[in-house]
């Protein structure tokens, strides 16, 4: 029991420190990668990505990180945000635009992606396999920036969904997996 409860405190201390240095890197004048910024996220629990969302749409430089959001698996979470008037609360008008534009860049991209996508995402490989079993035709779709389940795969890290998709011979941007 104890070794539970010090694991749980342990985890929320990290993530806390996740959030503390995800939030520093955002405000600070170096410029955070979009790799960080999604490594960071996918540490952080709902509620604490939906806090770095304010920071991240404040600074222009930094609203290439919203894509971030998609590729960590954390825009679907943050619907009710965008609810709830984030954008309007900004101030400058032309924050605004921009910032909507962006935001609506990044729905279409989330609602764009297929389930076998998803999966590939979150690297939950009991999904990806049904999701694949549902849609034998899972390997020719692309999402709207044109990428396809590979991105995901490779995206969400997980090895036993590149592997498979690297067995059954599935193209590569056209390229046979074999050259791989």
């Amino acid at each position: 029991m104890c070794s539970l409860i010090g694991a749980y405190v342990g985890g929320a201390r990290r993530r806390g420190e996740v959030f503390s240095n995800l939030q520093t890197h955002i405000l600070s004048d170096r410029q955070t990668s979009g790799y960080d910024c999604q490594h960071q996220l996918r540490q952080l629990n709902r509620e604490e990505s939906q806090s770095v969302l304010p920071s991240v749409i404040k600074h222009p430089r930094n609203r290439c990180l919203l894509k971030a959001f998609v590729l960590a698996g954390r825009w679907d979470k943050l619907e009710h945000t965008w609810q709830n008037g984030i954008v309007d609360k900004l101030g400058a008008v032309s924050w605004r635009l921009v910032a909507r534009y962006m935001i609506s860049e990044c729905r279409r991209w989330e609602t764009s992606l297929t389930a076998a996508m998803k999966a590939a995402r979150s690297g939950n490989i009991a999904q990806f396999l049904e999701s694949v079993y549902r849609d034998q035709n899972f390997m020719n779709k692309t999402d709207s920036m044109g990428y396809d389940v590979w991105f995901w795969a490779l995206t969400g890290g997980n090895i036993d969904i590149i592997d498979y998709l690297r067995r059954n011979n599935v193209a590569v941007h056209g390229l046979v997996t074999e050259a791989y």
